[in-house]
């Protein structure tokens, strides 16, 4: 490796060699490197560019971190002539300085977007696949680490995505180890050991360079810590023994000044090795095995944070053994260093430490003082995991793996099958089609009229209907249906006019521009008219309290999985929406299906009349016999002349939504009749252009007579 001289050797040597690597660099600088592409086609890197980056990696890995970093900084006028490539792995060294060094995770959040800037900018999203994807995985860890659960989800189903679609099976690797990750932060240890060992077996014939078998350790000794909490020691201790061996196995395979990390690897696995001994009782073997991590990562450049948590336990053992001397030096040295790195964490296990000790001496006065501030540590670091807790993340995995299944079916030779036999069917009609469109452009546009009258046909029936019905006195199953028959009747020839109109839009070198335009209105109309009779028809369904089908069911968990579905839609509008949970089941007695209508619906009411970027928030209290549903938006709101028609059917009180979504007036007319039905009430509080707020109220247990 250049530069391995000037660190391992002395004296004449060390100039010599040095002065070597200053000619080898400089003159990789003025070579040619206009070679972007390799053989295949494939962008790769510069190779002067490279060469920095091997150099700042082998000073990095050697423990001079900082510097590592201000080399690279340096070289930044250097990139005159960079490609792509060349920027995307300058900003990833940066950001893994910041982000496992200096725990910087703004800064390391700075250059992953800059990552990703030059991917968009470039429009390198289908040729860096690989990198598009771990650029997706490292955001998303970032969020994560930062609290923004939300987004952080969405950068992992991203790089999920492209690894799925790429058929990558080792970037599915990364997916199921941060899997396991989540579900180890939420305290699911047996179920995060099973997405650990999925993980290593997804990497079994990934490329063994020292990423991936860096990774694999830590997998390994991932495993071993999830039994050391399920209680699990002997299970533990044969998980980080196999981590050992693994690394033990592989030192040899891998640049000589990767030393640092294979300490590193090793001090981290000794101090879980002896955590395990030291739940089993077994403190003499602890011991051994803590003061070995300790050796290993209080050197310079190691992984020092992790020492000193290490120091802790073993001064928890002096404890045990009756040392409590002993105890007091190792407590005071990891003071030493808390003073100048700062971590919530070990603050709190050094304070825990302390109480015990002063417990042990039976120093009172500052017992209680480390007590104080070890409880107060610790219920700020409780508060952020109990935001990790409550992420329901079965549902947002099971939504995401349905939402693949649903692509894959709609890519699949069968369908595509399918859709050529539906097409022999229609081949002579179409042709009669394209020779009527193509002889008259005139009676092109005539469809347009005649589809626009028929949608004003449709609103007249409408209004004769009611008005039929009220002079007539009909009974409601009479008055549902003639509705349905009207919005079946209507939605036959809607149906056969876009489906022929895609077959005449297939062709396209037989339609010109002028006539395409012409059929995409035709389109158009037809999808506001089909969407207008599914409207009918569902507010033509008899919603009545005989006709529910109740059970017992938990209103928290129907709420949390309908909102979790309905997030990817606000996020099209890049909306916000947050739901304040209530602890614990909150069942009641009703149709699930139909009370998750409801909130469907007024979840969709609130994203299309807010604006882009606004927030929605659902909320759900308890009423002594009753539940509350809130939906509150930050919209155009409802003027007081519409109040009282919004839950009319077929009410006139309708708006465009933000977005110039079409409204049709019948999505609160349905809601209004599942909520009587269930002997509720829905009403709405509203200012103009400063939102609305829709109440449901329901029984907890409606047992209508």
């Amino acid at each position: 490796m250049p530069g391995s001289g000037c660190v391992f050797y002395g004296g004449y040597t060390k100039r010599i060699i040095c002065s070597l690597l200053a000619v080898w660099v400089s003159i990789s600088f003025f070579s040619s490197c206009s070679n972007n592409q390799d053989k295949s086609g494939q962008m790769v890197s510069t190779p002067r560019y490279d060469s920095l980056l091997e150099y700042a990696a082998f000073i990095y890995d050697k423990g001079d971190t900082v510097k590592s970093l201000h080399f690279m900084d340096s070289t930044r006028t250097l990139y005159d002539r960079a490609n792509s490539l060349d920027w995307i792995k300058y900003y990833e060294h940066h950001r893994d300085f910041y982000a496992n060094r200096l725990k910087d995770y703004h800064m390391a959040l700075v250059y992953t977007d800059s990552m990703f800037m030059v991917i968009e900018k470039n429009h390198l999203e289908h040729v860096l696949t690989s990198q598009f994807a771990h650029m997706n995985y490292a955001k998303g860890d970032i969020l994560f680490t930062l609290g923004d659960y939300d987004n952080a989800y969405e950068y992992y189903f991203k790089a999920k995505a492209i690894t799925r679609e790429t058929k990558d099976t080792c970037g599915m690797a990364y997916y199921s180890y941060r899997i396991g990750m989540v579900l180890y932060k939420q305290l699911r240890y047996r179920e995060a050991t099973n997405y650990f060992k999925m993980s290593i077996d997804e990497s079994k014939h990934c490329p063994k360079d020292f990423v991936y078998f860096y990774r694999d350790q830590e997998v390994l000794d991932n495993i071993g810590l999830a039994f050391t909490k399920l209680n699990m020691n002997d299970s533990a201790i044969n998980y980080f023994g196999e981590a050992l061996s693994y690394l033990d196995d592989n030192s040899g395979k891998y640049q000589p000044y990767k030393e640092v990390r294979y300490g590193m690897a090793k001090g981290v696995i000794y101090g879980n090795m002896g955590t395990a001994y030291f739940s089993l009782g077994n403190y003499a073997l602890a011991k051994k095995w803590f003061k070995m991590s300790v050796q290993i990562n209080s050197q310079r450049g190691y992984d020092l944070l992790d020492a000193q948590y290490t120091k802790i336990k073993l001064a928890n053992v002096y404890l045990k053994e009756n040392k409590p001397d002993s105890a007091y030096v190792l407590l005071q040295e990891v003071r030493n260093v808390l003073n100048t790195v700062h971590d919530a964490d070990a603050e709190m296990r050094w304070n825990n430490m302390m109480w015990l000790y002063s417990e042990h001496v039976h120093d009172d006065k500052n017992s209680i003082s480390y007590l104080v501030r070890y409880n107060a540590i610790s219920d700020s670091l409780a508060s952020n995991n109990e935001a990790v807790k409550q992420i329901d993340l079965d549902s947002r995995v099971n939504y995401t793996e349905k939402e693949y299944q649903i692509k894959l079916l709609k890519n699949s030779n069968e369908l595509r099958g399918a859709y050529l036999v539906i097409a022999v069917l229609v081949t002579l009609t179409a042709i009669l089609i394209i020779l009527f469109v193509f002889q008259n452009l005139i009676k092109s546009k005539q469809n347009i009229i005649r589809l626009a009258q028929l949608n004003d046909d449709v609103k007249e029936q409408k209004s004769k209907l009611e008005r039929a019905l009220k002079a007539l006195e009909i009974s409601a199953n009479e008055k549902d249906r003639i509705l349905r028959a009207v919005a079946h009747d209507v939605r036959s020839p809607v149906n056969s006019i876009h489906a022929l109109t895609d077959l005449i839009l297939a062709d396209e070198d037989k339609v010109t521009e002028e006539q395409k335009e012409y059929l995409k209105m035709i389109k158009d109309a037809c999808y506001s008219t089909l969407d207008l009779s599914k409207e009918i028809l569902e507010a033509a369904s008899s919603i009545k309290a005989e006709n529910l089908e109740k059970e017992w069911f938990d209103l928290n968990a129907l709420l949390k999985s309908n909102i979790e579905l309905l997030r990817i839609k606000a996020a099209e509008k890049k909306q916000k929406i947050y739901f304040s949970v209530i602890d614990g089941k909150k069942d009641i007695f009703g149709d699930k299906n139909k009370i998750a209508r409801v909130i469907i619906n007024l979840v969709n009411n609130a994203i299309k009349f807010s604006p882009s970027g606004g927030e929605i928030e659902v909320s759900l209290q308890e009423k002594n016999d009753t539940y509350r549903v809130s939906i509150k938006d930050n919209g155009i709101g409802i003027p007081e002349d519409m109040k009282n028609k919004i839950f009319d059917m077929f009410t006139d009180a309708k708006r465009p939504g933000t977005g110039g979504e079409k409204p049709f007036g019948l999505g609160l007319s349905i809601c209004k009749h599942i909520v009587d039905a269930h002997n509720g009430r829905i009403w709405c509080d509203s200012v103009v252009n400063k939102g609305t707020t829709f109440h449901v109220s329901l029984p907890k247990d409606e047992v209508s007579e």
